[in-house]
């Protein structure tokens, strides 16, 4: 979404919804070797809703001041940390650290 306010001042910005669905079947951590017990089947979802905001100001026509915020919002790579879990974890109950993350970025020029 843009808005032009005048001339010289624009302002944009955005909403997005995220959904992060995972579906994990039964597996043995790689770090047991396939000897220790498995790890029981599991499914995650993660959602939230992140937005931006920015402004440019055309100070002259060849200069253009700016500022900007953003959202992000991420999942940690699932399946690199599955393969080296302690003995006992279960995905449902253990998912502390599993938990996606929701940064705010700010820039300006």
């Amino acid at each position: 979404m843009k808005w032009d306010v005048s001339e010289q001042f624009l302002v944009s910005g955005g909403l997005r919804h995220e959904r992060f669905e995972f579906s994990v079947d039964e597996f043995t951590p790689l770090l047991d070797n396939n000897v220790g017990p498995s790890v029981p089947s599991a499914e995650l979802d993660f959602d939230d809703t992140v937005f931006n905001i920015g402004a440019v100001y055309k100070a002259t026509p060849n200069v253009s001041l700016f500022a900007n915020f953003a959202q992000g919002y991420s999942v940690p790579q699932l399946f690199r940390v599955l393969n080296f879990l302690p003995v006992g974890f279960t995905i449902e109950n253990d998912v502390g650290f599993l938990q996606p993350q929701k940064v705010d970025i700010y820039f300006a020029v």
